[in-house]
């Protein structure tokens, strides 16, 4: 995938940092991200050390011409 490709978010509600566990975003992979009232895109990347405060999600324009993707 393109880096065009992916929308970088940054997170500033949170501080940065690891876990023994893992990232403190384990699991989000896959979630929706929302500006406002749009959908704009889906977390696609739980980064291991989570210490730069960037998320990575892919765009709805990656997959919205998909035809398994249904609004």
């Amino acid at each position: 995938m393109l880096k065009r490709d992916v929308l970088t978010i940054t997170v500033t509600s949170g501080t940065p940092g690891s876990r023994a566990e893992g990232s403190w975003w384990a699991g989000a992979s896959g979630a929706p991200v929302f500006y406002g009232e749009l959908l704009v895109g889906v977390l696609g990347i739980d980064p291991a050390l989570w210490t730069t405060g960037r998320l990575t999600a892919f765009p709805v324009a990656a997959f919205a011409d998909d035809p398994r993707f249904s609004l």
